[in-house]
């Protein structure tokens, strides 16, 4: 179940940046596009106008829902579903252009076909993980730490516990959000070698700090 977590919150975060690169690169090409006469424009061709502004707006969009994918907010499925019907909605509009004899850009039907596919994985990855952590969560007292957890799902499991801080070495670090950061990539195995503290020790120490925690709640 714990690994099964971990790599869930690492292709989620992965999902998270990609989403935010994707709404820079909409905003750039779509704005060079939009408002810039020059190369970027005559590169484009046959550009349908209502798919790139569809595309440029939707970039400010996708920018927020990576954020909030990279900070694990509730909101974000609610952003993806919006993302996903106004790409569906784009693009059964840029159906009906191709069928009444428009012009296009074979480019703009893959690139369409990649962008609607991308955020159906992510939809479908967010539910996924949401009732992954429901489970995660109601079998609280069955929780192990092993060498491969990510810190971060640990402290977003039990809260900013001071044992728990002291048990990573990082109570020095001040406010919980930037510990919070520190942690996002790093495991129990890095984290025991960062501090040079043999794995075993730290594992035993940790589990005994939250066992610890578990017995004050």
């Amino acid at each position: 179940m714990i690994k099964k977590n971990t790599k869930q919150s690492v292709l989620l975060r992965i999902v998270g940046i990609v989403a935010i690169l994707l709404g820079i690169m909409s905003l750039k090409s779509g704005g060079a596009t939009l408002f810039i006469d020059g190369a970027t424009r005559e590169a484009s061709g046959n550009f349908v106008p209502f798919v790139v502004w569809s595309n440029f707006l939707m970039g400010f969009v996708y920018i927020l829902t990576g954020l909030g994918i990279w900070l694990n907010k509730n909101w974000t499925k609610v952003l993806i579903i919006f993302i996903v019907s106004i790409t569906f909605l784009t693009f059964f509009d840029f159906s009906i252009h191709i069928s009444m004899g428009g012009v296009f850009e074979n480019k703009t039907v893959k690139v369409m076909t990649i962008r609607s596919l991308f955020w159906i994985f992510a939809l479908i990855l967010i539910i996924r993980s949401k009732k992954s952590v429901s489970k995660y969560v109601s079998n609280k007292d069955e929780l192990l730490i092993t060498k491969d957890t990510i810190v971060l799902d640990i402290l977003e499991k039990y809260g900013d516990i001071e044992d728990v801080m002291e048990a990573f070495g990082i109570k020095s670090v001040g406010k919980y959000s930037v510990r919070k950061i520190i942690t996002r990539f790093l495991t129990v195995e890095r984290a025991a070698k960062i501090h040079k503290v043999p794995l075993d020790e730290f594992l035993n120490t940790l589990n005994e700090a939250i066992k610890l925690i578990k017995e004050k709640v």
